[in-house]
């Protein structure tokens, strides 16, 4: 049973979602709204439209904060019929996506708890550190699209931003 009631939700948006969903246009935005309101299955159904709609040459990242939320995404992007990976949309939390740009392993359960705010504050660094230099070991993406923005502080938000291409979709 929970497998069709996770089809049904995934499934079907209610008005203010659809109309959401529907609506949402080129260029920078920002959906808002309480939890529970269906912010998560409106950018998973932009997704499905950016890759039904523009399936040559849309390259399409699905980005969150953390790794749970990552692969219950994948799943609800999955669902919708839209590929995985090279051949569909990227979907990845924050750490994998600063892995790939800077080609380190990123340790996703460091410890000891105390060094791990300084360990992951130094992965961010790094990333940054590879853009700075113009090394960053993964292109553009033509749109980006992020669950959960408010986990993300400033440095996070502006690495987000250079994966973007000029004129590309950001949709927080």
């Amino acid at each position: 049973e929970g497998r069709s009631n996770f089809n049904r939700e995934v499934k079907y948006l209610d008005r203010w979602q659809s109309r959401v969903a529907r609506t949402l246009g080129t260029g920078h935005q920002l959906v808002k709204g309480p939890p529970g309101s269906g912010k998560t299955l409106i950018l998973v159904q932009r997704c499905k439209h950016l890759f039904l709609h523009h399936p040559n040459g849309k390259r399409i990242l699905l980005l969150c904060y953390n790794l749970a939320l990552a692969s219950f995404l994948k799943r609800l992007v999955q669902e919708q019929g839209v590929a995985i990976g090279k051949n569909g949309a990227q979907v990845w939390h924050f750490f994998e996506l600063c892995s790939r740009v800077t080609g380190q392993t990123v340790e996703y359960d460091y410890k000891p708890a105390d060094e791990a705010f300084q360990y992951y504050q130094y992965i961010v660094e790094e990333t940054e550190r590879m853009f700075d230099k113009g090394e960053s070991r993964i292109e553009t993406f033509d749109a980006i699209l992020v669950d959960e923005g408010q986990d993300f502080d400033d440095t996070q938000l502006r690495i987000v931003r250079r994966l973007l291409r000029d004129g590309g979709d950001l949709v927080i």
